[in-house]
């Protein structure tokens, strides 16, 4: 869709071709309203018939479905299951209806519909959670991800009957599986094994009929493998693994006796994910994470190379083959445009399928990131992206808003960051570096914080951001933070151990007693610890050492904190030591919120909890404008 507006003089023929085309352009900045009215697309399917795009998106707290018609990228929502949310929607094969999820009473269930979302049927009833709901290809049965209530192996695979909705476990392997897809003969599914509780994870296959489950790869194999994908004939799947020291894609016999030893079909030295099988089996779609940013591209199975589908700079991410095989569809969001379906025809040229940018949005005014390269204080290369204001100059520099990302397995990437351009339109700069402990760059590189939270992790941001306000358009005695979660922890560890570098710090969910956490965490959390840290048992005065609490004293920042009330990872009775020292300092300056019940998801899902992002944001607006 132009996000033009022509205005054409029509006196005549002679008239229009002589009389100029007027442009007008949207004026509009970005404001807390129209980020929160943006919606977010989470997942989409293509019709069998190619025709049809199927959307689950959020927006102003609730999930919704959209039909995408060819040519028509507004859509229109379709009337499903009546609750507060639908997702993960999956077409039949015969294209006449639809399974997705939809909550009722804060558990998710599978429900199945026609294309408009009438005649919608609930198909599976139990206490707990499902997801994911994949047809089969005779469309006879639905194989779905469920967490029961009183289940002790987290998410198991489970299949159900379509006309009679009778369901029955398939696996109930330890920790979770993931990543369900069924061969195209419907006899087993591929899934991923021992997923969400970081662990290596494994690639198996599981019969439809007796439920025998094997695991594909070699017993002496090492890495972290998932993501299987089935090849049309159903000889082989594609998975991606770290078993070369960074993700890359491989192929195995989907018949174990068959000898079981993946192939590397790509490799590079970027990393490598999502593959994705071309109808004919001729090409493998998949993402290339070259710094950040997720480009979508081609191998040919027959000349043996690779090809980049698009140069576009920002985010790729879930392709799929349209059925014909001569496109890849794909999700696609950048610094200046939301989350959107576009489709690449493998012969070039692309299409947008959706269209969720507000139109009266001036995206000219918005910030485009720079990759910022430095060295850190072992001298390695550590990257990060920088977002300047217009009014940045070297005779007008600007204050700079550091921001560590969650995880620490996570990544910054050059994605849709609503808030960073909200901030430099507010006349701040945003660094965001992706320091050690962060993925993209390595299976090396992602484990070098181990053990080392807020050591080599916190050098690197304290580097990059000397770097940063070393540039003459940037102030260097204008320096904040701000982080979530485990860049929570980080801005926590840089007021205790930097307490004169930073002007002001923000907070959210973050971790200042490692101790405490652990202790009060849910199985997730220290699982999560377990890998990151080791075990508390064995390690307590590492998770002591560690901890922020430990400096809490040589704070002096100005800090402003959100907590949960009820937020299960970072309970908000770890923090209370921390702030209680705090708080028994007259003159400091903190200034601290606490969010009713899971509200506190708001600091990272604004699309669901518009109403505290929105006073999130706001309150973090007024601190900067004081304190920066």
């Amino acid at each position: 869709m132009n996000r033009v507006v022509l205005t054409l003089w029509l006196a005549s023929r002679a008239a229009l071709a002589q009389d100029p085309i007027e442009l007008t352009y949207p004026e509009e900045l970005l404001t807390i309203p129209y980020i929160l009215k943006t919606p977010v697309i989470s997942d989409f399917a293509v019709a069998p018939d190619g025709e049809t795009v199927a959307l689950s998106l959020s927006s102003i707290g609730k999930q919704t479905l959209f039909m995408m018609p060819k040519g028509d990228t507004a859509g229109a929502p379709i009337a499903t299951s009546r609750g507060m949310g639908e997702r993960d929607i999956d077409w039949s094969p015969d294209g006449k209806r639809i399974a997705f999820i939809g909550s009722r009473a804060d558990q998710w269930h599978i429900f199945i519909s026609d294309t408009k979302g009438e005649n919608a049927r609930q198909i599976t009833r139990h206490r707990g959670q499902d997801r994911k709901p994949r047809w089969s290809p005779d469309g006879s049965h639905i194989a779905f991800l469920t967490e029961r209530v009183a289940s002790e192996t987290g998410w198991d695979l489970w299949v159900t009957t379509v006309a009679e909705g009778r369901a029955r476990q398939l696996t109930q392997h330890p920790f979770d599986e993931a990543d369900h897809r069924w061969s195209p003969d419907g006899a087993r599914l591929a899934l991923t094994l021992r997923a969400g509780r970081h662990v290596e994870r494994s690639v198996g296959v599981v019969a439809l009929e007796d439920g025998e489950l094997i695991e594909l790869l070699p017993d002496d194999w090492q890495g972290d493998s998932f993501g299987p994908r089935w090849s049309p004939d159903g000889a082989r799947i594609a998975f991606v693994s770290d078993a070369s020291g960074r993700k890359a894609i491989y192929v195995i016999s989907s018949n174990k006796q068959d000898g079981g030893t993946p192939e590397l079909v790509v490799d590079s030295e970027f990393e490598l994910t999502e593959p994705a099988f071309s109808p004919d089996g001729n090409y493998l779609a998949y993402i290339e994470n070259r710094d950040g940013n997720l480009r979508l591209k081609l191998h040919d199975f027959e000349k043996d190379r690779e090809r980049t589908l698009t140069l576009r700079a920002g985010v790729h991410s879930q392709p799929v083959w349209r059925p014909d095989g001569k496109a890849v569809l794909s999700l696609f969001e950048a610094y200046n445009y939301p989350r959107d379906v576009w489709a690449y025809p493998i012969e070039g040229g692309r299409e947008r399928l959706s269209d969720t940018l507000p139109p009266d949005l001036d995206v000219r005014r918005m910030a485009r990131p720079e990759l910022v390269r430095f060295k850190s204080f072992d001298d390695r290369e550590i990257t990060g992206f920088l977002y300047l204001p217009e009014s940045a100059t070297p005779e007008s520099p600007v204050p700079v808003l550091v921001r560590p990302h969650g995880g620490p397995t996570s990544q910054w990437t050059n994605r849709w960051h609503p808030f960073a351009q909200l901030l430099t339109q507010r006349g701040y700069a945003v660094f965001a570096p992706n320091v050690r402990g962060s993925t993209g760059y390595g299976a090396l590189f992602e484990n070098l914080n181990d053990r080392a939270w807020g050591q080599g992790d916190l050098e690197d941001l304290i580097a990059g951001t000397r770097a940063v306000i070393a540039r003459p358009e940037v102030r260097n005695d204008r320096i904040g933070i701000w982080g979530v979660s485990y860049g929570g922890f980080l801005t926590l560890a840089a007021i205790t151990r930097y307490p004169e570098f930073f002007t002001c710090a923000v907070e959210a969910v973050g971790m200042p007693d490692l101790e405490a956490l652990y202790r009060r965490t849910n199985s997730e959390g220290q699982s999560y610890l377990d890998r990151e840290l080791g075990p508390l048992r064995g390690n307590l005065e590492l998770y002591r050492q560690l901890s922020p609490l430990g400096d809490v004293a040589a704070i002096q920042t100005p800090l402003l904190s959100f907590h949960g009330q009820r937020y299960p990872l970072v309970p908000y009775e770890t923090k209370q030591t921390f702030f209680d020292a705090l708080r028994a300092r007259p003159k400091y300056p903190l200034l601290e919120y606490i969010f009713r019940g899971d509200e506190v998801r708001g600091t990272y899902r604004h699309d669901l909890h518009p109403e505290a992002a929105w006073a999130y944001v706001e309150k973090i607006l007024e601190f900067l404008d004081i304190y920066l």
